[in-house]
């Protein structure tokens, strides 16, 4: 018979939000460039907002869609006291690439357009691997959780930060570890 593990001490719980969806056409890399976000669709802001919990601490990265993306899950109802700005959680910054189309990076880059089948290890000309915005993620995360132990924070941020934060999850998971102390004792 399978029986609830037995949590001691104080739990802290992340939300992850990705940031409300981009308009971009002309299929172009954005990464850190700060682009704006549309946010009319209110009705799934009011379902979002109702799903987030009471009284948490609320974080976004300094992009603008992040920022922006919080402020109206707030405005459509989600407890949220103050927007605290974490660049930390920013997206994975592309180097060279940000603001080409993907054509444009297959033209100009060779096979580096095939960037997101390679290894993690992999750093797009003048950007970061997905690894260095794990590291950065992972460092945020520690640092937040232990601030804010035994809170709820909802992190409004991008495709690759929240990636990062399951990548680390995962391998915790993946060692026994149940939580992200038990993850540091084991690296």
């Amino acid at each position: 018979m399978a029986t609830g593990a037995k949590i001691t001490g104080l739990v802290t719980r992340w939300w992850w939000v990705r940031h409300a969806p981009v308009p971009n056409p002309e299929a172009r890399c954005y990464g850190q460039t700060d682009k704006d976000c549309d946010v009319s669709n209110q009705a799934l802001f009011e379902h979002q907002a109702r799903l987030l919990p009471k009284g948490a601490v609320w974080y976004a990265s300094n992009l603008l869609r992040a920022r922006k993306t919080a402020e109206h899950l707030a405005k459509a109802g989600a407890d949220m006291d103050e927007l605290n700005i974490d660049p930390d959680l920013a997206e994975q910054h592309f180097g060279a690439w940000q603001g080409l189309t993907y054509v444009e990076i297959a033209e100009k880059h060779a096979n580096n357009h095939l960037f997101w089948l390679g290894p993690p290890e992999y750093r797009p000309p003048g950007g970061e691997s997905f690894v260095d915005l794990q590291g950065r993620t992972v460092r945020s995360i520690e640092r937040l959780t232990e601030e804010h132990r035994g809170r709820d924070i909802v992190a409004t941020a991008h495709g690759g930060t929240i990636r990062a934060a399951l990548a680390l999850r995962l391998r915790s998971a993946s060692r026994g570890g149940g939580a992200l102390r038990d993850r540091q004792r084991v690296a």
